[in-house]
């Protein structure tokens, strides 16, 4: 079933490790992962999308084959790179017979990936470009990091005025140019106070926001094209769904029967989104520090003011009963009480330079 496949000896048109080297940390490995850029097996039966390579590092059970299968670690959000199997994978390392008896990298195959728009060359291991061909035999690109420079690279091509010209308002040209200069820049606690309640503000970041997103979208770097000439953009391309995929593509490049995934924060969403779509190949799921799953941005938005207001009460609360149940001055917290309506006032009606 898996081919004759495993974990040192991959599927060869999926993924390619490294040569060997000394290069990187001890005993990982390095390796390349052929993906298409959208997933579609109904199109593909007639046209076969493009491909990009994506970086995986894994470090491979030390007893092998691995008696408990792959693991992929996830360190979170906005993305995860690959490098996220040296440091999570460390709380696999744990050594300890009496507690929790012999390392779990000693059953697991751990792993990491840099996700679709992630950076993918990973410091401290050889930089050594894919080595997978693209269908008129050229070197097959690595996937691009998303980096909106839209806005600056307008400036620097047409001048000010180009971005002037495009941005939403019926404002002059003089307070366009301030406001777009002031909200790049940073929210300036002096023009806008708290910008979050800063109508002004809010206002104008979404339409500076608007036009980077628009000049990203239609930036060169992100099309792509297949050999009978379809275009993609890659940016349509680049979602917790693709990645659960590509999760599934490692699965079956090393010819495992499950896959296991431990997610933070955001990486909850990606075990989650992996369970959903392959439940048939899950093996140990979980999920640390879970995150809402509404995909709905309006939702998300709600979700996180909730979840925040929710943490920030709890601290407020042990802040203010520090005091009230008379604790010893060392264990006070200075703050306290009424700790959120300080907060509260400092952040809105904070008058001089300090309180700003």
């Amino acid at each position: 079933q898996n081919g004759g496949f495993t974990t040192l000896n991959p599927d060869p048109n999926l993924l390619i490790w490294d040569p060997p080297t000394t290069v990187g940390p001890k005993k990982f490995r390095a390796g390349w992962l052929s993906v298409p850029v959208m997933h579609d097996p109904y199109l593909a039966a007639f046209e076969a999308p493009p491909h990009r390579c994506l970086r995986v590092i894994m470090k491979p059970a030390r007893k092998q084959p691995a008696k408990l299968g792959p693991v992929m670690l996830h360190c979170g959000g906005p993305g995860s790179d690959a490098s996220c199997a040296v440091f999570l994978g460390e709380m696999l390392e744990i050594n300890s017979t009496y507690v929790v008896g012999d390392p779990l990298s000693d059953d697991y195959d751990y792993w990491s990936i840099s996700q679709r728009g992630m950076q993918q060359l990973v410091g401290g291991f050889d930089d050594t470009p894919c080595p997978f061909k693209s269908e008129d035999d050229q070197t097959l690109p690595v996937w691009p990091e998303v980096d909106c420079t839209g806005i600056n690279d307008l400036i620097n091509k047409e001048g000010i005025e180009a971005a002037i010209k495009r941005l939403d308002g019926d404002e002059d040209d003089a307070t366009k140019q301030d406001m777009l200069d002031a909200i790049r820049s940073g929210p300036d606690a002096q023009k806008f106070g708290f910008a979050l309640h800063n109508e002004t503000y809010v206002r104008w970041l979404y339409r500076i926001a608007a036009l980077e997103s628009n000049l990203c979208f239609h930036d060169p770097k992100y099309l792509v094209s297949s050999a009978k000439n379809r275009s993609y953009n890659i940016l349509e391309h680049t979602s917790t769904v693709d990645l659960a995929y590509d999760i599934e593509l490692v699965r079956e490049a090393i010819g495992a029967q499950k896959m296991s995934v431990y997610g933070v924060s955001y990486g909850t969403k990606v075990g989650s989104v992996y369970a959903t779509i392959f439940p048939d190949k899950v093996h140990r799921l979980i999920l640390d520090g879970d995150m809402g799953s509404g995909a709905d941005v309006r939702e998300f938005a709600n979700w996180v003011g909730q979840s925040t207001e929710a943490v920030w009460t709890g601290l407020a609360m042990a802040c203010d009963n520090s005091v009230m149940a008379g604790r010893p001055t060392k264990s006070i917290c200075p703050a306290g009480p009424g700790s959120t309506r300080k907060l509260h006032r400092l952040l809105l009606d904070g008058k001089t330079d300090e309180d700003r």
